[in-house]
């Protein structure tokens, strides 16, 4: 289990309106959306 931490993400300064979070049953992960930044 080598995810990215969204509250690290977070804590680094990353803006999450520009993050797409999608969360399967068992499983979530972030996806890049550019084009909403």
């Amino acid at each position: 289990m080598n995810r990215p931490d969204i509250r690290r993400y977070v804590a680094a300064g990353h803006p999450l309106r520009c993050l797409r979070i999608r969360l399967d049953p068992g499983d979530g992960y972030i996806a890049s959306s550019g084009n909403d930044c």
